[in-house]
């Protein structure tokens, strides 16, 4: 958790620097997809949601973005949007990883979907069968 703060605390701190360089390199999706986090830290969810939207422009197969993007509509109220998103992103990608999975299983797991949790971390233990988070996520939900 510390680690995850100490991240989190540098990205910040960079913030004005990404602004700076997202106007100067409008077409790279990697910027877009950070200063979004750098919004999301700071729980400006409509404006991390617009910069997730922007990297997703850029690349439509982008994953971290998508998945950033679920988890900012999420946060806005958008639940169920947040999960049909992710699941026509694997209908379009078709090969995923097991992130986006897990995702799908956590967002399943906050609206009490239980059974579809369990389905979507299944999958992500199948992509990634050592996964830490993955079996984290697994002994929650049939804990559950």
């Amino acid at each position: 958790m510390a680690e995850n703060m100490s991240w989190m605390n540098k990205l910040l701190k960079y913030k004005k620097v990404y602004q700076s360089k997202v106007k100067e390199f409008p077409g790279y999706a990697d910027l877009q997809n950070i200063l979004g986090l750098l919004f999301y830290i700071k729980r400006h969810y409509k404006m991390a949601l617009r910069q997730f939207n922007k990297a997703v422009a850029i690349n439509p197969f982008y994953e971290e973005a998508m998945i950033n993007r679920s988890f900012s509509l999420y946060a806005l109220g958008w639940k169920e949007k947040a999960v049909k998103d992710l699941i026509q992103f694997i209908r379009k990608k078709k090969n995923v990883t097991h992130w986006v999975y897990l995702s799908l299983s956590i967002l399943s797991f906050r609206e009490g979907c239980i059974k579809d949790a369990i389905k979507f971390v299944k999958k992500s233990l199948q992509k990634n069968p050592g996964d830490p988070y993955s079996l984290s996520v697994a002994g929650i939900c049939y804990h559950a």
